[in-house]
């Protein structure tokens, strides 16, 4: 189904979102193709008809307030671009969620089998990610490492490791591609790997500075970067000299 663009449905917000689908063309069989938008949407709709509840509700009585969350904002509509607003601790607790494959506390919110299936390469997406995907979860090995990962308008991440027991999130206010956050989180991962075996904090602040980024990473950084160019940052003002403390 071919997307179109937020102002058509702020143009046309007297229709349902369920009939603003009926209102997309359909471009290719379904199964075959992916397409990065509308799908969240889509899955929002088909919950609400399946269970005849309106979806925030659903999701607050089964998942946030067994999470304890409670201060989140939730825009569900086709013309939303920033549709979820909740706290970094918040976006972590959904994190470890998934990290205990469905299990909070001693309850199993979800089985063990759909969080396989969830976290599992279902298609190659080529979309701003570039990688594959799973159920709503992006998928791809970080410095030999299994990760599955939230990737949220503006350069938010919940990034889940499984191996190392660890989940990361970003929080950022960026409006273009932001595949740095990315590599923060892999930086991270070979410096663990350097420091297995060794005492990990010396100090109270640790430098991340040592690993450097290669001249492929930088030429693909640049190249998403379309409006930034070399002369007027410096060729290596987002790749150098910067901490993680």
């Amino acid at each position: 189904m071919k997307w179109k663009e937020p102002e058509y449905y702020k143009k046309n917000s007297n229709l349902s979102d369920l009939e603003r689908f009926y209102e997309l063309e359909i471009t290719n069989i379904p199964g075959e193709v992916f397409e990065y938008k509308p799908d969240p949407q889509i899955a929002v709709c088909a919950i609400e008809q399946i269970t005849g509840e309106n979806f925030i509700k659903y999701c607050d009585e089964r998942l946030f307030k067994k999470l304890n969350i409670t201060d989140y904002y939730w825009n569900t509509n086709m013309d939303a671009i920033e549709n979820l607003e909740i706290t970094a601790r918040d976006v972590a607790k959904l994190g470890y969620l998934f990290l205990k494959k469905g299990k909070w506390e001693d309850k199993q919110l979800f089985s063990e089998e759909y969080w396989k299936a969830a976290t599992s390469e279902k298609i190659i997406a080529m979309t701003h990610e570039n990688t594959e995907c799973g159920y709503l979860w992006w998928i791809q090995e970080l410095a030999g490492y299994k990760t599955f990962f939230a990737s949220g308008f503006g350069g938010q991440y919940l990034c889940v490791i499984p191996e190392q027991e660890m989940i990361m999130v970003i929080t950022s206010q960026m409006d273009r591609p932001h595949i740095e956050n990315k590599f923060l989180i892999r930086n991270l991962l070979l410096d663990i790997n350097n420091l297995k075996g060794e005492k990990i904090m010396k100090s109270s602040k640790r430098d991340f500075n040592k690993i450097k980024f290669s001249s492929e990473e930088k030429k693909e950084y640049w190249k998403k970067l379309d409006f930034f160019s070399r002369g007027e940052r410096g060729g290596n003002w987002f790749f150098g000299n910067r901490k993680v403390i």
